[in-house]
């Protein structure tokens, strides 16, 4: 005799992929430098990878998008008046 396990693995698939959304790009002048942040890191170790059930569902219909924009506003950096005046005062 042999033992024959037979089981369903059902998965989750991705619906179809979403259209590009509309863009809306602003541009500002760069601003002053700060100073560089401090960054710790610690690598922790994964524990051994555990055995998953998986499940297997069909994706929704399609769903209609509208077609995207993009639109591209561009800022100048602020004009600076620089004026130069010595007074005497005694």
């Amino acid at each position: 005799l042999v033992n024959e396990f037979y089981f369903t693995v059902t998965r989750v698939l991705p619906a179809v992929p979403v259209p590009p959304r509309s863009v809306v790009i602003e541009r500002y002048p760069p601003a002053p430098e700060k100073p560089r942040d401090i960054i710790i890191e610690r690598w922790l170790p994964y524990g051994p990878e555990s055995a998953r059930r998986t499940i297997v569902q069909r994706a929704y219909c399609d769903v209609a998008y509208p077609q995207p924009y993009y639109h591209i506003i561009v800022y100048d950096g602020a004009q600076t008046r620089i004026v130069r005046r010595f007074e005497n005062l005694g």
